[in-house]
C-alpha cells in the first residue's frame, strides 16, 4: 500500500492527470434492510452531446466507443486507477476501485454512499469523479428556516415592537414541495442514513435528522429574526441553510426592500433621488428601524434630512436634534431657512448658548463636541428624531462623542458621504448607532459578515458571498452616486491631474538626516509603543519637509513672505501651486487649496500674498462669525483662493464657486480626499473642474500612494483586515517608504 501511495504521488508530479472525466452512479438500497449498496463507474465520452458508458463495457469493448481518444498503450484503465486512487484521498471506497486492474464497480456501505452524495463533496469534481444517482433517487431535502409570527396575517408597519419575539420553524421541501407532518415524523424515526419516502430514495444525514426532530427554534427578538432574514441564512453546525420569511413577515421585509412612495407633504422641491430618499427614510423610521443615508457627496443629503423632518415630526413628536462638525452649522442654518421656513431653529453653540422647551417644529443644530460637553442637558430631552451629519465622526464606538451620541432618544438618521474609510467596524459603528444591537457586536459582525468575505476576490463564490452581504446591509443604508446616469444630474466633467515635482537640494539634505537619525533611534527603542512613536514622528517629518523645509524647521510665514522666490527654490511645489493659481485667475475662475496641516496653510497664504493674490484663510481659529464673513467674501469674489484644510473645510461646504481644487500634500484616507474635492464638484457647479495633486517624486508622498493603492484593492478597500500601522513595517519597509531613492 505504501509502495503504491509513492508510486502514485511521483506519477502525479511526472504524468498529466490525463484520464477522462469519470462518474459514479449510486444505485438505491434493494430493500429497506440492505445494508450495502452497488456503485458503477462509468467514463465520459468526447462526443456532442457528451454521453457516459459502463467501464466494463469498455473493457470488454475497447474498440467500440469512438468517443475515447485510441489507447494505443493500453494505459487507460491505469489512467482511470490513478484517478480514482487520486480521488481515494478523499473518499476511500474510490481507493479502494482505484486498487482493480479494470475498475468497474464497488460495493458501499451505506455510511459510504451517504459521504458520497452528501452537499460536501467538491473535492471530488476537482478529481475529475461526478457521483450521480439514477431516477429511483428523490431529489436532496430541502430544509429552510421560517421566520414570523405564529398568524399569516400581515404585518404592519408599526405593528411589531422592538422586543417582539418572533416564532422560528424548519420547513422542508422536495422538488418544491412541502412535506405533510406525518412525512417529517416518519423521517425524523427512520433509520439513517437512506429512508424510501413517496416511493423514491431519500438521504438523511446526521444534521438534517437533528432538524426533523427540532423543527421548531427558541423565539428570536424582531430585529435579530429580521436580520436573519434579510441575509438569507442561517448556520447550523458549520452548514448553511436559506432564511425565508413566513407569510405574514414577509409583507414587512417587502416594505423595507421595496418602500411605498412618502405620504404627500410640506416638503421642499426635491430631485426624485432626494424622493426616493425620503421615502425609504420614512418607511424605516416607521417600522421602528435607523437609516444611513450615505449618497455621494453634493447630492444634498441635507434638504433630503430637512424634508425628512418635516414629514416625521407630523407623525411622531419630539424636536430635531441635528449633530454636525462646527464648520457646518451655518450651511444648516441657511438650508433650513431656505427649505423650512417655519421651523424654529435653534444653533446651540457659543458661551451664551441656552436652549428654551423645545416644541416638534423645533430644529436643534449643534456640535459633536457640545454633545460631549452638555450632554446631561442634551440627553434628557425627548428628542422625535437625532440627525447625525457627517457621520463618520462616530465611527470610533469607544470616543466620547460616538457614547454620548448613542444615549440620545428618538429615530436616528445617520448621514455622511463617507460610510467606510479604513475598516469594516466603521460601517458597524454607523449601523449600530442607527439601530442598537441589530448587527450584533463589532466582533461579532466581523466573523459572520465581513470577514469571510476578505479572501473571496479568488473564489468562484465571491460575486454570490458579496450579493448577501449586501442584501443584508441595503435596507439600512442607501447610498449614490453623482457618476450614476441614472440620477439625471449632468454635472460638469471633472479631471485629475497628478503633479510629480523634484525635491530642492535642502529638502534632499533635510531627508536622509531626518532618516538617518531616526533609524537609528528606532533601532535602540525596545518598546512597541516607544517604535510606533518614532516612526509616526519620522513619518510626520518626512511629509513636512515635502510641504516646505521652512514648515519643517518652523520657520515663521514672515521669511516666505519675505522672499517668495527662495521659498519656490526651497520648495518646488509653491512654483507649480503659483503657475496652477495663475492660470486660474487668468481665466477669471476660482481655486480650493487644500493643505492637511494648520501651520502649512498659513505658509501658503503667505507665499500666495507675496507672489501678487488676496488669499484668503478658511482655518479652525476662526469664529462662527469670520467663518461666514470669510465664505461670503469668497463667493462674492471673482477669481478668488480660499485656502483650508480638510478638518476645517472639506465636509459640509457648497464652494461651488471655485472650479479648481489644488491638493498641495496628499491624504492618507481618499475617501476624506475625494469628500474635499467635492465642495467644489456638486449640485449648483457648472463649469468643468479640475482637480491636482501635487506630489513630491521619489518621496514619501508618492510612496504612500503607492501604498494604500496596494491595500485599498476593490475587497480590502471595502474589507481590510485592520487599519495601516506604521508601527508594524519592518526595517525594510520603513528604508523603502521614506528613502530618496527612485522606485524600481
Amino acid at each position: 500500500m505504501l509502495l503504491q501511495e509513492w508510486t502514485d504521488t511521483v506519477q502525479d508530479l511526472l504524468l498529466p492527470h490525463d484520464s477522462p472525466p469519470l462518474v459514479l452512479s449510486i444505485a438505491p438500497p434493494a430493500t429497506a434492510t440492505s445494508t450495502q449498496v452497488i456503485a458503477t463507474l462509468q467514463l465520459t465520452l468526447d462526443t456532442t452531446p457528451p454521453g457516459t458508458v459502463d467501464a466494463r463495457d469498455i473493457w470488454d469493448h475497447p474498440h467500440t466507443h469512438p468517443g475515447l481518444d485510441p489507447d494505443p498503450e493500453q494505459n487507460l484503465a491505469q489512467r482511470v486507477c490513478r484517478a480514482l486512487r487520486r480521488a481515494g484521498r478523499h473518499a476511500p471506497a474510490l481507493r479502494t476501485l482505484g486498487m482493480h486492474r479494470r475498475p468497474d464497480a464497488v460495493l458501499l456501505s451505506l455510511d459510504e454512499a451517504a459521504a458520497l452524495l452528501s452537499p460536501a463533496t467538491g473535492h471530488l469534481k476537482d478529481a475529475g469523479v461526478t457521483v450521480v444517482t439514477s431516477d429511483e433517487w428523490s431529489s436532496p431535502l430541502d430544509p429552510h428556516l421560517v421566520v414570523g409570527l405564529n398568524t399569516p396575517a400581515p404585518v404592519e408597519s408599526g405593528q411589531l415592537g422592538i422586543g417582539e419575539l418572533l416564532d422560528r420553524r424548519w420547513q422542508f421541501t422536495i422538488d418544491g414541495q412541502p412535506l405533510t407532518e406525518q412525512e417529517l415524523d416518519l423521517l425524523a424515526d427512520a433509520a439513517l442514513p437512506f429512508v424510501r419516502i413517496r416511493n423514491r430514495w431519500i438521504v438523511i444525514d446526521a444534521t438534517l435528522h437533528s432538524l426533523l426532530r427540532t423543527r421548531r427554534l427558541p423565539s428570536q427578538p424582531r430585529r435579530e429574526a429580521i436580520l436573519s432574514v434579510l441575509h438569507g441564512s442561517i448556520t447550523v453546525n458549520g452548514r448553511a441553510f436559506a432564511c425565508r420569511p413566513a407569510e405574514g413577515l414577509a409583507h414587512l421585509i417587502e416594505q423595507l426592500t421595496h418602500p411605498a412612495p412618502a405620504t404627500p407633504g410640506p416638503h421642499p422641491a426635491l430631485y426624485p433621488y432626494q424622493a426616493k430618499a425620503l421615502t425609504w427614510l420614512d418607511m424605516l423610521t416607521g417600522l421602528e428601524f435607523g437609516g444611513i443615508l450615505a449618497d455621494d457627496m453634493g447630492l444634498g443629503k441635507t434638504v433630503t434630512a430637512i424634508a425628512f423632518h418635516l414629514l416625521h415630526s407630523r407623525r411622531k413628536p419630539g424636536p430635531t436634534l441635528v449633530l454636525c462638525p462646527k464648520s457646518v452649522v451655518d450651511h444648516w442654518k441657511a438650508e433650513l431657512a431656505r427649505h423650512a421656513p417655519a421651523a424654529h431653529v435653534v444653533l446651540y453653540r457659543g458661551p451664551d448658548r441656552c436652549l428654551p422647551a423645545p416644541s416638534s417644529d423645533t430644529v436643534v443644530v449643534t456640535t459633536y463636541p457640545l454633545l460631549v460637553k452638555d450632554h446631561d442637558d442634551l440627553k434628557d430631552i425627548a428628542w422625535g428624531r437625532v440627525i447625525a451629519d457627517e457621520a463618520q465622526y462616530l465611527k470610533n464606538p469607544g470616543t466620547q462623542a460616538a457614547r454620548c451620541a448613542r444615549s440620545l432618544s428618538g429615530a436616528r438618521i445617520a448621514l455622511t458621504g463617507t460610510p467606510l474609510e479604513n475598516e469594516p467596524a466603521e460601517l458597524w459603528a454607523l449601523l449600530d448607532w442607527a439601530n442598537p444591537g441589530l448587527f450584533a457586536t463589532r466582533a461579532q459582525f466581523n466573523t459572520l459578515y465581513t470577514r469571510p468575505l476578505a479572501h473571496l476576490p479568488q473564489q468562484a463564490t465571491a460575486p454570490h458571498a458579496v450579493d448577501r452581504f449586501q442584501n443584508l446591509i441595503r435596507p439600512f443604508i442607501q447610498r449614490r452616486l453623482k457618476t450614476d446616469p441614472a440620477l439625471g444630474l449632468a454635472l460638469p466633467p471633472r479631471t485629475e491631474t497628478t503633479h510629480l515635482l523634484p525635491f530642492s537640494r535642502e529638502q534632499t539634505g533635510l531627508c536622509e538626516a531626518l532618516l538617518r537619525d531616526s533609524l537609528r533611534q528606532i533601532q535602540h527603542t525596545p518598546s512597541h509603543g516607544g517604535r510606533g512613536t518614532a516612526v509616526l514622528s519620522l513619518i510626520n517629518g518626512m511629509r513636512k519637509i515635502c510641504i516646505s523645509p521652512a514648515h519643517y524647521l518652523d520657520e515663521h510665514p514672515g521669511t516666505v513672505l519675505a522672499d517668495p522666490d527662495e521659498a519656490a527654490r526651497r520648495a518646488p511645489k509653491l512654483a507649480t501651486l503659483h503657475h496652477l493659481l495663475t492660470h486660474a485667475r487668468e481665466q477669471g475662475e476660482s481655486a480650493l487649496v487644500f493643505t492637511t496641516y494648520a501651520v502649512a496653510d498659513k505658509l501658503l497664504t503667505a507665499y500666495l500674498t507675496a507672489r501678487g493674490f488676496r488669499p484668503l484663510l478658511f482655518d479652525g481659529e476662526l469664529t462662527p462669525q469670520q467663518r461666514t464673513a470669510v465664505l461670503d467674501t469668497f463667493n462674492s469674489t471673482p477669481a478668488a483662493v480660499l485656502v483650508l484644510t480638510p478638518q476645517s473645510g472639506g465636509v459640509g461646504l457648497d464652494l461651488t464657486h471655485a472650479n479648481h481644487v489644488i491638493h498641495y500634500n496628499r491624504l492618507w484616507n481618499p475617501a476624506a480626499e475625494r469628500q474635499a474635492s467635492d465642495r467644489a464638484h456638486r449640485i449648483g457647479q457648472k463649469r468643468p473642474v479640475a482637480i491636482h495633486h501635487l506630489v513630491t517624486a521619489n518621496s514619501i508622498e508618492e510612496r504612500i500612494t503607492a501604498l494604500l493603492h496596494r491595500k485599498t484593492s476593490m475587497t480590502n478597500a471595502l474589507l481590510p483586515n485592520e487599519e495601516f500601522d506604521p508601527a508594524k513595517l519592518d526595517a525594510t519597509e520603513l528604508i523603502q517608504l521614506c528613502s530618496l531613492t527612485a522606485r524600481p
